[in-house]
């Protein structure tokens, strides 16, 4: 055998194993290899009753492995007032071209005013991934109380006066 053919026959091979590993799902992804919307605003009426009252806001993040190997997510953290699910549960695999969802039940105060709730996934060895929700309340209406006003009617402009002559 050539020292030409038996170098060709190492790369056959070498291309071989590499094709073996990748077709068995060797290649990690990275939390990074994760799209989907990384955040979102919601609007908040705060409701009848107490003015501290707590409001809830769902929100759900859907977030779709765009590579071809498993993006492992091992953990989440989560602020306080703030409940978390993900399909499929923590600590998961997600294979590519498949999609974790993230379900978020945010807890605001009208007293504590607009705030963000964010949710980091992670996973050991690997810059974590930031789920953002803006929890902003709408501006009050200014209240009516008083009786209604009655439209005024205009006035009459006055006549221009002639202008006076200038003395000498």
């Amino acid at each position: 055998m050539t020292a030409a053919r038996r170098s060709r026959s190492a790369v056959a091979r070498a291309l071989l194993a590499l094709g073996a590993v990748v077709s068995a799902g060797g290649c990690a992804g990275k939390l990074s290899d994760l799209e989907g919307p990384r955040g979102t605003t919601e609007w908040i009426t705060a409701g009848p009753g107490p003015a501290d009252g707590v409001v809830e806001v769902p929100a759900t993040f859907i977030l779709r492995n765009r590579g071809l190997g498993a993006v492992r997510v091992e953990s989440l953290r989560v602020p306080v007032s703030t409940e978390v699910s993900t399909d499929p549960p923590l600590p998961a695999s997600i294979g590519g071209g498949k999609s974790l969802a993230v379900a978020v039940i945010a807890k605001f105060r009208a007293s504590e005013g607009d705030a963000i709730r964010t949710i980091r996934l992670e996973t050991a060895g690997d810059a974590p991934v930031e789920l953002m929700l803006d929890g902003r309340f709408k501006p009050a209406a200014p209240a009516d109380d008083a009786a209604p006003q009655p439209i005024a009617v205009p006035q009459p402009a006055a006549a221009p006066q002639p202008a006076a002559a200038p003395q000498r």
